[in-house]
């Protein structure tokens, strides 16, 4: 209860009180229907459903995107338990209260559950479900819920969790690349590589928790020298930046050892990695330009995917900078 007070605290802080009410009425929903169900890790479906709905918050989702988290699972514990009839007016009550925006999210994220029980190639099944998804918000939700579950994965039996982590790598990570959430395919690689190779992560994460402070204060400085360096050439850039994935550094060192280099943590040259977005072509030209008259800069790699797009219509320019 301390916990879930804490959770509904967090998704109602800096909402409107005119929607916050909203908020407060699918909070109560999601306890009358879910919390007397527990998952295998313990929590109870309701808690469970907070701790989505804060992940969509901090996504930067809408409010109706938000109420979806908390209702997703009146509907799907209530078509595990509840007779169809009642099912039905429960959908009815909530597009009745929430709006049809809501239920429609609802209804979609159905669609795309059902989609990623296909057994089909990664590629195929990303483009499918982008294309056939009229809501890309509901995507989102569904990529939350999967991300929530994750962090409890070894609550499954084990020969769940290596079927589970497949998907992770193969449909998730990728379907949130393609979003542009970094975080989220980070973290579900990382916990694929956790499961499938324990050791490994072992080495990794103590790497990264021993350099974190210093990781942090390196990112920090070089997204600031970025900015500056560039805002007054091109019109409103957006600039951020990340420190590699688990399991990219993990891939990174793999890739030392078979060309015959040294595959230490130490060694690897390009553990971050920043974003320049900007409004035009042109203006991707100047910013590189701008940042490769620094001295202090070697070029070392350069990919130009505007020249040479990526199949699925990606176009940028990446640099290996030292």
């Amino acid at each position: 209860m301390i916990e879930d007070n804490r959770l509904k605290k967090e998704i109602i802080t800096d909402i409107s009180p005119r929607y916050s009410e909203l908020i407060e009425d699918a909070i109560s929903w999601s306890q009358k229907y879910t919390e007397k169900y527990n998952r295998l890790s313990g929590e109870t479906f309701h808690t469970h459903n907070l701790k989505v709905a804060l992940l969509v918050k901090k996504t930067g989702l809408d409010i109706n995107s938000i109420i979806v988290a908390l209702l997703r699972n009146v509907i799907k514990k209530g078509r595990e338990n509840l007779p169809e009839k009642e099912v039905k007016e429960i959908q009815e009550k909530i597009k009745g209260e929430f709006g049809e925006d809501v239920y429609n999210m609802l209804l979609l994220i159905d669609k795309i559950t059902g989609i990623t029980k296909f057994d089909a190639e990664r590629e195929a099944l990303t483009k499918y479900i982008l294309k056939d998804c009229a809501d890309v918000r509901a995507i989102i939700i569904r990529l939350c819920f999967k991300l929530e579950d994750s962090r409890s994965i070894e609550a499954l039996p084990i020969s769940r969790q290596r079927n589970y982590v497949e998907k992770l790598r193969r449909l998730y990570a990728p379907l949130s690349e393609y979003l542009n959430l970094a975080d989220f395919k980070n973290e579900f690689e990382a916990v694929a590589f956790k499961i499938s190779n324990p050791e490994k992560y072992i080495e990794v994460d103590e790497f990264m928790k021993k350099n974190y402070r210093l990781h942090d204060e390196i990112l920090n400085n070089i997204l600031e020298i970025l900015h500056e360096d560039v805002s007054d050439k091109v019109s409103e850039p957006i600039v951020f930046g990340r420190i590699k994935g688990y399991f990219s550094l993990y891939k990174k060192l793999k890739k030392y050892s078979e060309e015959g280099k040294s595959p230490r943590l130490d060694d690897i040259k390009d553990l971050f990695a920043f974003t320049i977005l900007v409004e035009n072509i042109d203006d991707c030209y100047v910013v590189a330009s701008e940042i490769l008259m620094d001295k202090k800069i070697v070029q070392v790699e350069i990919e130009d995917y505007i020249l040479n797009p990526k199949s699925n219509g990606y176009k940028a320019l990446h640099y290996v900078l030292e």
